[in-house]
């Protein structure tokens, strides 16, 4: 009769942190396959407009459940609470407004239309443009510091690009590569997940080609690479999550944030909006200011436009440059400067390239 009690006391009460793990857990499993089995249901019973505020319920506690979750994976079951409540809230929030959002968009949907068009004509001018920079083969007389970038592996090579630092140092003419790469001490010299010359400057990902997306000479340039040699102070050297981060956008965007100097990472960039469980910071490009969570951000500029963040994918329009910007890459006109032929040549590829480490 006492097998049942003693086997209870030789257990002991759960830590609090493991328990919040575990009920963490239960909401996610509970949130995902309500999600799922209430849109199945309304689906093969037809759509009603007094149910839609139960699937509702079924996708808030889903998503909030799916970030509460991740950060608690990161850090602490504590704070993976308090990112539960946030998505709550948020989602909550979205669905209070979202008539309201439908609404304007529908109202403004001539603007908008005419918004793609000016974005598509850039995007084909864009293309047809070459853009002048500085190869690897070249040895400029001064530091030049590049961001580089590579889509990921297929399939998520459609939603995600690696985002990378070249610095020429004139003084040993050579070109070094900085970033953050999944696995701590991975080669090269590293700080835990910071990384310098893991691989050649040109070297992709396994995704895709090797794309060079801006370029600074000058004080801006050495701006750059002091902010780079302290990397290893880089805050989240120790920590590493594809989704939402922190990861190696998230690097870059320190980076150019430290150093004081604008750039714009692509939509597809990952990452590069996340400010912990929720924070509010000066955008990369210095124009604007943005505010972040896991499961919603909020970005405003000059040089950014207006973006929604949703679980770290970016929907938005780029203003002083016309642009559309969406979880698939931005459409629209760029920042490239027109290419001469006599000062540069096209960065050498494959020749010189070595293969990227597993993934």
């Amino acid at each position: 009769m006492g097998y049942i009690p003693d086997l209870i006391d030789a257990l002991g009460a759960p830590a609090f942190d493991d328990a919040l793990r575990a009920a963490l857990s239960g909401a996610l499993v509970w949130g995902l396959v309500g999600s799922i089995g209430g849109a199945c249901i309304r689906l093969a019973a037809g759509w009603r407009k007094r149910s839609a505020p139960f699937l509702w319920v079924a996708i808030v506690a889903g998503l909030a459940s799916l970030v509460g979750a991740v950060e608690t994976a990161q850090t602490s079951a504590v704070r993976g609470t308090l990112t539960f409540a946030l998505g709550i809230g948020t989602m909550t929030a979205i669905g209070l407004s979202m008539r309201f959002l439908v609404n304007g968009m529908w109202r403004l949907r001539w603007l908008l239309a005419a918004w793609l068009a000016i974005a598509l004509a850039g995007e084909a001018y864009s293309q047809l443009r070459p853009t002048d920079w500085t190869a690897t083969t070249a040895l400029p007389d001064e530091v030049v510091v590049q961001l580089r970038c590579s889509t990921v592996p297929d399939p998520l090579g459609l939603l995600g690009v690696h985002y990378w630092l070249a610095v020429f140092e004139p003084e040993t003419k050579r070109w070094h590569r900085w970033e953050v790469w999944q696995q701590p001490d991975a080669g090269g010299t590293s700080w835990g997940h910071v990384h310098k010359d893991l691989m050649n400057a040109d070297a992709d990902v396994g995704g895709g080609p090797m794309q060079i997306r801006a370029e600074w000479h000058g004080a801006e340039a050495r701006a750059l690479a002091q902010a780079i040699a302290r990397s290893p102070e880089y805050p989240d050297r120790g920590r590493y999550l594809a989704w939402p981060g922190p990861n190696s956008n998230t690097y870059i965007a320190w980076a150019l944030r430290r150093a004081g100097v604008a750039g714009d990472l692509e939509p597809r960039g990952i990452g590069k909006d996340y400010l912990g469980l929720a924070g509010v910071a000066i955008t990369t490009t210095g124009t604007g200011v943005q505010a972040e969570s896991s499961l919603l951000g909020l970005k405003v500029g000059l040089r950014d436009g207006v973006e929604l963040h949703f679980l770290s994918l970016t929907f938005g329009l780029d203003a002083l440059r016309p642009a559309v910007k969406t979880p698939f890459g931005r459409v629209g006109w760029t920042e490239g400067r027109p290419l001469d032929h006599s000062q540069s040549s096209p960065p050498s590829r494959s020749s010189s390239v070595t293969s990227a480490p597993n993934r």
